[in-house]
This record gives C-alpha cells, sequence and structure tokens, in this order.
C-alpha cells in the first residue's frame, strides 16, 4: 500500500506513462528537458507542471493526440502555459473534448464579439466552465443581452467586447452565461420602468442573476411588493430587495415577518428595517428569532436600538456576537467601557477588535485572552 504522501507522485507517472501511448512519445514525455518540447504545446504545457497535483489536474487516462489538440487551441488563442494549466485544472474534462467541434466554435465567437487575447484567457483562466455552455441557448444570447444592456459607454452603439470583458472579469461576473434565460430583457426592461439605475441593474446582472432569470410575470409582482414596502427604487437597497424577495416563497416571508410581531414589533419597525438593510430576511425564520433574542434578553436592545445596528441579525452568534458580547461584558463590569457604544463593536473588523479590546485588556484582566478563545472554539 503507498504511503499517502507518494500518491500524487506515483499519479503523475501513471499519467506521463498514459500520456505515452508509444516509445517515441513516451521519450518525449519523459524527456521534458529536450528541445523538442518548444515544438510541441502539449509537451510545452507539461513542461509547466510544477506539482504533481497540477498534472492530476489533466486527467486520469487522457488521450495523448486530443489533449494535444486542445492545448494546441489554446496556444493559438494567445493562452499560455500559465493560461492553460489554469483552465484544464478547473474543468480536465476539456482535455476529452472534440477541439474542433466543441471547443473552438466557442472561442472564435468570444473572438469575434470582441472578448480575445489577454481578456479572454484571464475569464475563462478564472471560470472554464463558460467553455460548456451552448453557443445557441447560452453564450450568443447573453452576448447579445449585454451589447444592448451595456450600450452608451463609448458615446453610442452596442457595448464593445471590452465593457462585456469586464462584466464578465467581475467577481462571479460568469454567472449570467450559466443562468442566462430569455427572461432577462424583458425584466431588465421592468426594474428600468420603475426607475431603477442602469448601475444597480449591472450589479445585479453580476452578483445575482437567476433573480433576473425568473419568470416575466412573478418577477413583476416581486417589484411590486418590494415597492409597496417602501424600498427606494434609486438604490442598491431595492436591488437587495428584490433578491431577498425572489429567494423565498410568500408563506417564508410572512412567517418572519410574523417572528418580530411576536416579539413586540409593530409593522412600521418591521418595515423600516427591511428597507434599510432588505438582507436580514436572508436567513430562516428559526435564526432570525434566536438573533432577536439574544440581542432583546443579553443587550436589552428593543427595536429602536435594533435599527441603529441592523447588520448584528445577520452576524453569526457562534462566532461573532456572543465570543464579543462575553468580553465587552467583563469589561462593562469593570467599567472600562460604555455600554451605549457596543453596537460598533460588533461591527469591528476581527483582527482590530482583539488588539483593541482583548488584547490591550489582557494585562488588566489576565483571562481575558481565553475567555475569548473559549467562545470563539467553542
Amino acid at each position: 500500500m503507498l504511503i499517502p504522501a507518494l500518491r500524487p507522485l506515483f499519479r503523475l507517472q501513471q499519467i506521463l506513462v498514459a500520456l505515452s501511448s508509444n516509445t517515441h512519445k513516451y521519450n518525449r514525455a519523459t524527456n521534458l528537458g529536450n528541445s523538442t518540447i518548444y515544438g510541441n504545446p502539449f509537451l510545452k504545457f507539461l513542461s509547466t507542471l510544477s506539482q504533481p497535483t497540477d498534472a492530476l489536474a489533466v486527467g486520469t487516462n487522457p488521450n495523448t493526440d486530443n489533449s494535444e489538440a486542445v492545448v494546441a487551441l489554446f496556444s493559438r488563442y494567445g493562452f499560455s502555459s500559465a493560461d492553460t494549466t489554469a483552465v484544464l485544472s478547473k474543468n480536465p474534462r476539456l482535455l476529452s473534448s472534440k477541439p474542433e467541434k466543441t471547443l473552438e466554435p466557442k472561442l472564435a465567437f468570444l473572438s469575434k464579439n470582441g472578448i480575445r487575447g489577454v481578456n479572454l484567457a484571464r475569464i475563462l483562466s478564472k471560470d472554464p466552465h463558460v467553455l460548456s455552455r451552448s453557443i445557441d441557448r447560452s453564450i450568443a444570447p447573453c452576448i447579445r443581452l449585454l451589447k444592448g444592456f451595456l450600450r452608451g459607454r463609448s458615446g453610442g452603439g452596442d457595448a464593445t467586447g471590452t465593457e462585456i470583458a469586464y462584466h464578465f472579469s467581475l467577481r462571479h461576473g460568469t454567472r449570467v452565461l450559466h443562468q442566462f434565460s430569455e427572461a432577462m430583457a424583458p425584466n431588465i426592461e421592468t426594474l428600468q420602468s420603475h426607475g431603477v439605475p442602469r448601475e444597480n441593474i449591472e450589479r445585479m446582472l453580476a452578483i445575482r442573476p437567476r433573480t433576473l432569470a425568473r419568470d416575466v410575470a412573478e418577477f413583476a409582482e416581486i417589484v411590486k411588493t418590494a415597492k409597496e414596502i417602501g424600498l427606494d427604487t434609486s438604490s442598491m437597497g431595492f436591488i437587495r430587495g428584490v433578491v431577498a424577495l425572489s429567494g423565498m416563497k410568500k408563506e417564508k416571508w410572512e412567517s418572519k415577518i410574523e417572528v418580530f410581531k411576536s416579539l413586540g414589533w409593530s409593522d412600521e419597525q418591521v418595515r423600516a428595517l427591511i428597507i434599510k438593510q432588505p438582507r436580514t430576511m436572508d436567513g430562516s425564520a428559526e435564526r432570525l428569532r434566536k438573533s432577536l433574542e439574544f440581542l432583546s434578553e443579553e443587550l436589552g436592545w428593543g427595536p429602536d436600538q435594533i435599527l441603529i445596528y441592523p447588520v448584528t441579525i445577520m452576524l453569526s452568534l457562534e462566532k461573532r456576537m456572543v465570543p464579543r458580547y462575553t468580553v465587552m461584558k467583563k469589561l462593562i463590569e469593570k467599567g472600562v467601557f460604555d455600554k451605549k457604544r457596543l453596537g460598533k463593536v460588533f461591527y469591528m473588523a476581527e483582527d482590530k477588535f482583539v488588539k483593541k479590546y482583548v488584547e490591550f485588556y489582557s494585562k488588566d484582566i489576565p483571562q481575558l485572552l481565553d475567555l475569548y478563545q473559549n467562545k470563539v472554539q467553542s
């Protein structure tokens, strides 16, 4: 039985052998220092695999000729060895695809529409599963949608390939390709008709395109409900509210409203909270109740105080709220901290909180650090 630490090396050897279907190819694949590497894109690619895990990513039993064709195709479109490694490590199945039939038409289409060179390599290195989408059902109609919607940045006309590439380069920017629906265009028009700014819709396309893919009639009803709640259509809060409403059934939304009411909140106070921070409705009703009860029973906060610090409802009780309150409670008891300033403490970055309150006061309260660490780890 192989020692676990040696398994990657053994698998690397297996892969190199699998890539060598005859003695000639075996010699080429194992003699990576030979100058013949640089005449063969696939061997050049193999020579860049510095870790056994990189080699594992190219597949367990690849067809050498096909693999060479795939790597050569990426090379023709300007991908560096590092780019190709990134693509194939995240989507190794591409090595078994037929490059001329399935890959090249997609690369050619994207290039033709201005997404080429460094931009194309960067986007596909981040999300190579784009190449698994259908041109006709996903890639082409999505590009048409973005060309029309993102128009105007360059002085009129359709958006350029560079502008579309920029959108795809955003964090989660390619989600729109994976979640594309013909409903997106009319749903965007619905938002625009209610005065939602273009830049906010762009962010929605990047972070939550699934919401825009909803049935047109259902989406219109969600937008109507968001307006009835009182969300400002010109703010990102409106987008967050639409996303929250879209992510749950009406019964679940109402069950969360009931949690607030059962703890003494008025309709107006609930509405004010949703307007200020719609994402407070994202969690389950049970989690919402636990957070509200902690804020009320432990901190003594009522709705008005929670409305000042609404994000506290969304923070983890176990990892942040309880550990930090345990520390601050000690400091309040010692008279070195004013309880009225407690809300800001929960918003602080972890390193800043530890340095300012845990480490600073540990010299006077030796058990403070252990107390905090035990709560965080429990």
